[in-house]
């Protein structure tokens, strides 16, 4: 938890950013945050998300994927 705290960031939205993304529409809430933020990916654990597997320039990948990225 540590090390995300050092490369994550707190971000505040606005305004509404996406129209429509995940089938699950209480999950664009964390889409938004990831354009507002400028992630490069988004971890979760959540069906609905991981199927799109990316959104935009966002890479949505499960906590297991992060893991083998970060190694």
């Amino acid at each position: 938890m540590r090390s995300i705290k050092k490369i994550g960031q707190k971000v505040i939205v606005r305004h509404k950013q996406v129209a429509s993304g995940s089938r699950d529409e209480d999950d664009n809430k964390f889409l938004e945050c990831g354009i507002v933020g400028k992630a490069d990916c988004i971890i979760s654990g959540d069906v609905h998300l991981l199927e799109l597997k990316r959104y935009g320039d966002i890479r949505i990948i499960t906590v297991k994927e992060y893991l083998e990225i970060v190694g």
